[in-house]
């Protein structure tokens, strides 16, 4: 059989950065692709002007970050899910704006003239904490996110997180959340695993 082959993308090929600039450690903390191709990277803890790195399908790179007009205000992204022109964003870091974004970047990632970007947080949309250790979109569209203090659940109507109680003795800190093909959410806690079934 043939072998694989790969390619290592680095600050010398591509426009991802170090830690710090004597440092060798380059930390990508979530990779996810979109429905066009599209690969999306968090570039952890580099300067803000390279939050979020995107490989188009054409080989060239894009570059997001605090100095766009859609100002993704963090590098301490952990967690990347597309869903259709949107890529939801979760950061990991206490604060008042940062928690979950929603980014729009309107089917194409060269053109910014008609991106935007929501945030949601503690203080305003009632996510119970705003380090966000997971995300994950459900078959029917709803937005889950797992955080240090439990597991929110996103209501569109209403721009708010409604919490979702865990039974003891799971949680509080959810580390991973996943859909299967029936809508059912399995989440990875602290301390278990619980399955919330389509049914609820």
């Amino acid at each position: 059989s043939i072998p694989d082959s790969f390619t290592r993308y680095d600050s010398l090929n591509a426009p991802f950065r170090r830690v710090f600039a004597n440092d060798p450690s380059l930390v990508v903390t979530d990779v996810a692709v979109d429905y066009q191709g599209n690969v999306w990277f968090c570039n952890w803890n580099s300067d803000t002007a390279r939050a979020l790195i995107v490989r188009r399908p054409d080989g060239q790179f894009e570059v997001f970050g605090k100095a766009d007009n859609v100002k993704i205000i963090s590098n301490n992204i952990v967690a990347l899910y597309p869903a259709g022109d949107h890529i939801w964003i979760a950061f990991k870091e206490a604060g008042t704006t940062a928690g979950v974004a929603d980014f729009y970047f309107g089917g194409t990632v060269s053109y910014r003239g008609d991106d935007r970007v929501a945030y949601y947080n503690t203080d305003d949309n009632f996510l119970l904490d705003n380090r966000v250790t997971a995300i994950a979109v459900d078959r029917r569209g709803t937005l889950w996110a797992g955080t240090s203090l439990g597991l929110s659940r996103f209501n569109a109507d209403f721009s708010i997180f409604e919490t979702v109680p865990l039974p003891q003795p799971l949680g509080p800190q959810v580390n991973s959340i996943a859909v299967d093909p029936r809508n059912n959410k399995w989440i990875g806690t602290a301390s278990g695993l619980a399955l919330i079934t389509e049914e609820g």
